[in-house]
């Protein structure tokens, strides 16, 4: 038999809760690389550091420490290859939050490159 279907039910019959959000759609590979060249800085970073030396390794890229070459200031690098991580939209919102944060209590965000599919 068919009835009408009530304001707070689903089509097919299960109820709804007002707690619901609608599924977000996940963005694709070429849509996050999009976005990250709008968030990116332009240009080469392998020309404004140098000396850079490996510290550590983990499931996400890759540390390393390096010089600034305008400034002599030593600075960390975390480099990442974008086709191996599960998570790339997460990656965005990392990058537009700790741009806006900073604090001299943590290490702080400076820039990021997109180089190929590998984000510094």
């Amino acid at each position: 038999y068919t009835k009408p279907i009530e304001a707070d039910e689903k089509p097919n019959g299960a109820i709804s809760t007002k707690n619901e959000k609608p599924k977000k759609k996940k963005m694709s590979d070429e849509e996050i690389l999009e976005k990250l060249r709008t968030i990116v800085t332009i240009g080469d970073p392998n020309r404004k550091y140098t000396k850079m030396e490996k510290i550590g390794q983990g499931a996400s890229g890759t540390v390393f420490i390096a010089v600034e070459v305008a400034t002599g200031r030593e600075i960390a690098i975390k480099t990442m290859n974008l086709s191996q991580q599960p998570k790339k939209e997460l990656i965005i919102n990392e990058i537009l939050v700790m741009r806006e944060n900073q604090n001299p209590n943590i290490v702080n965000y400076l820039d990021s490159y997109l180089v190929g599919e590998e984000l510094w």
